[in-house]
Order: structure tokens, then C-alpha cells, then sequence
């Protein structure tokens, strides 16, 4: 009975470990260590894990506290205070402190993609061998975009395929060089059949079938090139929606483009709208029974991640850092926030959600309890 007990005991324990506390956008993305000095921006709280759903307030940390940071994933810094707490604060709600001259930087840190090393790459799939074995795909432009299982790594290559016709497929297959030569490293879908994707290997030319996320992540292993951190670094990292919302703009030029071509026209008003920065997000919201009810437009931009719906008792709050509500649609113009304290005064903020923070803003609103 006591040797059955313990089996008991030790199957819990594994089924606890296995079954993560948190779900949604958290810990889909590798930690990297960091080693360099900040100052909090804002009074922020530090968390256990880097999530705000389900996670545990350690401690805050007020405006001008300094802090080490210690590791970083995406939209989260790892830090370590002054009295030895180690826990997570969002990102944005920190400043880099130069090591050289003890100043704060001004501008967040930006990769800058070595030409050399991303034109040598492009089309490749490479995995982090001194880390787990993270698998990138790195973009005809430089770039990487994390593969992190082979679901992901299919879902990825169809987003970014190109669409050949059954002729030129059939001159692929044959081995026209020429055709070879200009689509290695890249993924052809046939169009004119059901979309089946296949990957062009950049080393060879051979081609791969893609039937599912098993045959993606077989890809993943078996046609992979190993990269050391150092070289990773030197390459920009993207998500896929950057990438798609990219080729979405120079889809949209291209057919302004033609369609002036073929009137002679000038730009029409939306046009010119379209072409003015990163469009804006407009916000009203009311006191109801039920809480504060929010509404928002968007003017020259879209959403294609959805939303986060923010709020704090501070004006301006953000993500990561503050409550916030996810809504995945991207569609979405409307929230209710209930639970809020009386006789307090809450601001409220809607962005642009990019996987892990935030883009556009909207304008804050204050609504009294």
C-alpha cells in the first residue's frame, strides 16, 4: 500500500510539473540571458514568471529604481533588485543605463541585421544548438522568425509561400536551373491544385513536401544548420505578422500603383491616409452598471493580432505592465470592464497587439467610480 501511495504521490507530481499554470501568450517564446543595468520608467510591478495572467506581485519597484537584467523573452526582462529578488517586469516599463557613461539611453536597443551573415542564410533553417535547439527560419530578407514546434514551423511556411502554376511546378521538378536558382530557400505553394506547400532547400535545390506540422517538424531536424548565439544575435528577429502586414502594404502600394497607372489619377484621400505613419486608434468609454463600457475606431491601420484593452489608476498604462484584457479578434470595437474599485478614477488605453506588446496606442480616457 505505501509503495502504491508513493507511485500515487510521483504521478501527481509529473502531472503538475507537465501541465503549465498559465496559458495564452506566455512561455511560446526561448529566454535569453542579458547582462546589463536599467532604471524603472514608471512605478512597475515585478511578477514571478513573465505573465500577467496567473502570476504572483513579488514586490514593485518605483520611478528611477535601478535594476539588473539578468535574461529577456519576448515583451518580459528577467531582473534582479537591489536586495537580491529575482522576478519579471514588462519590458516597456524599463530603460537601459549605457555601461559607458552611466547614462540612460534614450532609444531602446535595436538589432541590427550583418548583411554578410543574412545573405549567406536567407531560406535556411537553423536551430540554437548552446540553447535547447531553438529552430528559426530565416526570411529571404535577413530576418529570423521563430519556429517554436512543427505546427508552428507549417503554419509559417504557408503563410509565407509563394504560389506557383502546375507549368512552372512541373519545370521545378525537372530541374530547370534557372527556376531553382530563383526560388531556393523559399516555400511554393500549387495554387492550382489544393495549396500543397513544398520548401525549395537552399543548399541543393531539392524540394520537400510539407503534407502537415509532422513533415515540417521533420524538416526542421534533418535539413537544419546549426548557429551559435553570437551569430543569432546578429540577426533582426520578426514575427510572422510583421512579415504579413509588410507584404500586405506592398501588396496595397502595388495595386495604388497600377490603378494610377492606368487613370492617370493623383491619390485619393484614404490613400494619402493609408500612407500617413502608423494610423491611430480612437477611444471613448462610459460609466454603466456593469462597469465601464469602451468603444474604439481605427483610422489608416489595422490589427491583424487583435487587441489589448488597458488599464491602471495611473494616466497612459500599457502592456506588459498593467490589467489588461486580450481580445483576439481583430475585428473586435467594443469591451466591458467589470470588478473595478469604486470611488476611484481608472485610465484606459486600447493598442495595436504585436505577440508579447504593444504597437498603436489609443488615446487615454479617464472614467470616475
Amino acid at each position: 500500500m505505501k509503495k502504491l501511495l508513493g507511485i500515487v504521490m510521483v504521478l501527481a507530481v509529473l502531472a503538475t510539473v507537465a501541465t503549465p499554470a498559465h496559458a495564452g501568450d506566455c512561455f511560446s517564446d526561448p529566454v535569453y540571458d542579458k547582462d546589463f543595468s536599467a532604471v524603472a520608467k514608471i512605478g512597475a510591478r515585478v511578477r514571478d514568471v513573465a505573465c500577467m495572467e496567473g502570476s504572483v506581485v513579488l514586490t514593485t519597484v518605483n520611478a528611477g529604481t535601478s535594476v539588473s537584467v539578468i535574461g529577456e523573452t519576448d515583451g518580459w526582462y528577467k531582473v534582479k533588485l537591489s536586495d537580491g529578488t529575482v522576478g519579471w517586469i514588462g519590458a516597456t516599463l524599463l530603460r537601459k543605463v549605457d555601461d559607458t557613461t552611466g547614462e540612460v539611453s534614450k532609444t531602446p536597443e535595436v538589432a541590427q541585421n550583418d548583411t554578410a551573415l543574412a545573405k549567406r542564410l536567407a531560406g535556411y533553417i537553423v536551430l540554437q544548438v548552446e540553447q535547447k535547439g531553438e529552430a528559426y527560419y530565416i526570411n529571404t530578407d535577413g530576418t529570423r522568425i521563430y519556429m517554436k514546434d512543427g505546427d508552428a514551423a507549417y503554419s509559417i511556411m504557408r503563410d509565407l509561400g509563394l504560389g506557383i502554376s502546375e507549368a512552372n511546378f512541373a519545370k521545378l521538378k525537372k530541374g530547370d536551373k534557372s527556376l531553382k536558382e530563383r526560388l531556393k530557400g523559399k516555400i511554393v505553394l500549387q495554387v492550382e491544385k489544393h495549396g500543397e506547400a513544398h520548401y525549395i532547400n537552399p543548399k541543393d535545390g531539392s524540394i520537400t513536401y510539407l503534407k502537415d506540422g509532422k513533415e515540417a517538424y521533420k524538416l526542421m531536424r534533418e535539413k537544419a544548420l546549426g548557429i551559435k548565439d553570437k551569430d543569432l544575435k546578429k540577426l533582426k528577429k520578426k514575427e510572422l505578422w510583421e512579415i504579413k502586414k509588410a507584404n500586405k502594404q506592398i501588396n496595397k502600394e502595388a495595386k495604388k500603383q497600377e490603378k494610377e497607372s492606368e487613370d492617370g489619377s493623383q491619390k485619393s484621400e484614404d490613400d494619402s491616409n493609408d500612407d500617413n505613419s502608423n494610423g491611430t486608434i480612437t477611444l471613448s468609454a462610459n460609466k454603466t452598471d456593469n462597469g465601464v463600457n469602451l468603444s474604439w475606431s481605427l483610422a489608416g491601420m489595422e490589427s491583424d493580432m487583435g487587441f489589448k484593452v488597458v488599464w491602471n489608476t495611473q494616466a497612459n498604462p500599457v502592456y506588459p505592465g498593467n490589467d489588461y484584457h486580450y481580445l483576439s479578434d481583430d475585428d473586435s470595437r467594443s469591451d466591458t470592464v467589470s470588478d473595478l474599485e469604486s470611488g476611484k478614477a481608472y485610465h484606459f488605453r486600447v493598442c495595436e497587439y504585436l505577440g508579447g506588446k504593444c504597437g498603436v496606442y489609443s488615446n487615454d480616457v479617464e472614467v470616475s467610480l
